[in-house]
């Protein structure tokens, strides 16, 4: 019912879509607040109000099959009353409609291109209030309108200076851009979406160009237990005359074709029309695609490579998600794979996925105090913690037993989380080392350890090890919290850096391992400080991805495709691993 009143421009780009600035949103959880709710530190006041005023106007809309004509006089007074709050009088405010007469001339998802045969019937070019933040000095409103006999359609424009930084919501995320690279690896990954929507699928093969479009669209339903997707017109799957559904099955055949390590095995769908729109001779349709079965090979954590294939994500419509522990190694467990069935699949994203796409530091760190807000269990990798409902982050193995390892406790507990998030200390890496004596269950043949790529910090044996201008490294004091005061803005987070920190199993966990109050109170406090006051950067160039797989950049293409595509077919050793540890076949 909103866009059959009209569509909005302009403003839903600062407010509501980031999207269209090249981002990708991520909502977790059920519980979404209402948007108007959100505080808006650099769009004035008169603009909140607009914002409020368009969706009390689609609610009118709501309730019948057409716009009704009496409410958009209404309409162009709220626009006018609005965009004068605040900078003089409301007076001559018009509000006759002159709508043109153009059947199918515009397309359901309102591009720009559509109105450019209509002109406006109302312009306002009014100064910006002497509050306002942004360097801007002027907000401008235009009004055009169509018809075709029988519905109306309104385009409201609304030029904006585009904040610096935007709040968000508890459950939502703020990723970088689309690149080939971040979608080619995401592929690989063991994400599984409950629901996308692909309905600007144009811009989603730019993106991935120059991957054929049977490719770039089959791996993007392998991803999902369902999409919403429009096909673009034109010459686009090389399929002519051909349904909707038939072309999208034809791309799913294309791809399985080529028998791969990585990536698709597998895909059933079920396509289901939900409606159809005329534009200028084509006829799109919104589609829903059902995954009745997806099998794909998808790897431990984003563009790790060594150990192949570590997994097969299988699952099954009505069915619980399974996950195949393939042994592409030299050596095999007795009684062959395993095979874990996740009984209870809640929506989530692995972390070392996330920070393999890319976030800015802000939410990094937010997300790092989060972590802490859970209680230490053994073997606190990054792999093993998940983002989920509501945006919170939780462990994927709370019952996973320590054996003989050993895992860091206290600050050093700290200290390790902290590296996986990229929010000191640089960027860091896994790699062998064989300066430092080590000794852990997957170091067989070598001593694996992580160190900043700055060369300054090691992390090994439990520790966090400073380099000392000797050039050897020497145990780092990390000192009491409390007493130093480190936190001032947040002084709960002092209290919560200083909890022991024991790695116990679920069912043996005690106040020792159970993260106190102050470590829920820190976390509310580090959001509001740092996403719910300034929010995030909306400029591109400060997210970046965080990995600690050696030979993987940031945010660039690997050196070797096969460190994080779907063209990976045997294990590759690390550019660390000495030839003793090739030679026996023990990569990780």
């Amino acid at each position: 019912s909103f866009f059959r009143c009209f569509f909005l421009k302009g403003l839903p780009n600062v407010l509501i879509r980031p999207s269209l600035l090249g981002f990708f949103q991520v909502f977790l959880g059920r519980d979404l607040p209402s948007r108007t709710d959100l505080p808006h530190a650099r769009v004035r006041s008169s603009v909140s109000s607009l914002f409020v005023c368009v969706f009390v106007f689609s609610g009118m809309c709501s309730s019948s099959p057409q716009p009704p004509l009496g409410v958009l006089p209404v309409l162009l007074l709220l626009l006018c009353t609005a965009l004068h709050m605040g900078s003089g009088s409301a007076s001559n405010c018009g509000s006759t409609l002159t709508a043109v007469y153009a059947p199918g001339l515009i397309a359901l998802d309102g591009q720009d291109g559509d109105w450019d045969r209509v002109k406006p019937f109302y312009s306002l070019v009014l100064p910006m209030d002497s509050t306002t933040s942004s360097e801007a000095t002027s907000v401008s409103a235009t009004v055009r309108a169509a018809h075709d006999g029988s519905r109306l359609v309104v385009l409201l424009q609304v030029g904006l200076p585009l904040p610096r930084t935007r709040p968000v919501m508890p459950n939502q995320l703020v990723l970088a851009p689309p690149t080939y690279h971040r979608v080619m690896s995401l592929f690989v990954t063991n994400t599984l979406f409950d629901l996308q929507l692909v309905l600007r699928l144009e811009e989603y093969l730019q993106a991935v160009a120059p991957l054929p479009f049977e490719d770039a669209l089959a791996k993007m339903l392998g991803m999902s237990r369902v999409t919403y997707l429009m096909l673009p017109c034109g010459n686009s799957s090389g399929s002519p005359g051909k349904s909707e559904g038939e072309r999208i099955k034809e791309a799913v055949r294309a791809v399985l074709r080529t028998p791969r390590d990585m990536g698709l095995h597998q895909l059933d769908v079920q396509v289901e029309s939900v409606a159809a729109f005329q534009y200028e001779g084509c006829v799109r349709e919104l589609l829903k695609v059902v995954a009745i079965k997806i099998h794909r090979g998808v790897r431990l954590k984003w563009c790790y490579y060594p150990l192949g294939t570590k997994y097969d994500l299988i699952y099954r419509k009505d069915d619980m998600v399974q996950l195949v522990h393939r042994y592409v190694m030299q050596w095999t467990r007795f009684g062959g794979d395993k095979v874990k069935t996740i009984r209870k699949w809640y929506p989530s994203i692995n972390m070392g996925d996330l920070l393999g796409w890319g976030l800015d530091l802000a939410q990094r760190e937010v997300l790092f105090w989060d972590m802490l807000t859970q209680a230490s269990c053994p073997d606190p990798a990054i792999q093993n913690w998940l983002l989920s409902r509501g945006g919170r982050v939780v462990r994927i193995d709370p019952n996973q037993q320590s054996w003989k390892n050993k895992f860091p406790v206290g600050r050093n507990y700290i200290e390790f989380l902290k590296l996986f998030l990229c929010v000191e200390k640089g960027t860091w890496k896994q790699k062998f080392d064989s300066s430092v004596p080590t000794s852990c269950m997957s170091c067989q043949g070598g001593n694996l350890i992580h160190a900043s790529e700055d060369g300054k910090w090691k992390f090994y044996n439990t520790q966090l090890w400073a380099r000392t201008d000797k050039g050897t490294y020497a145990s780092y004091p990390l000192g009491d919290a409390v007493q130093a005061n480190e936190y001032p803005k947040c002084p709960a987070c002092n209290v919560c850096v200083m909890h022991p920190f024991r790695s116990l199993k679920m069912i043996w966990h005690n106040e020792r391992s159970l993260p106190p109050a102050a470590c829920t109170e820190c976390y509310r406090c580090q959001r509001k400080l740092r996403l719910e006051g300034p929010g995030v950067t909306l400029n591109a160039s400060e997210y970046h991805g965080c990995t600690d797989v050696e030979g993987v950049p940031a945010d660039t293409p690997p050196p070797n495709p096969d460190y994080c595509y779907d063209t990976q077919k045997k294990p590759i050793p690390r550019p660390s691993a000495p030839p003793e540890v090739v030679k026996k076949g023990f990569f990780s």
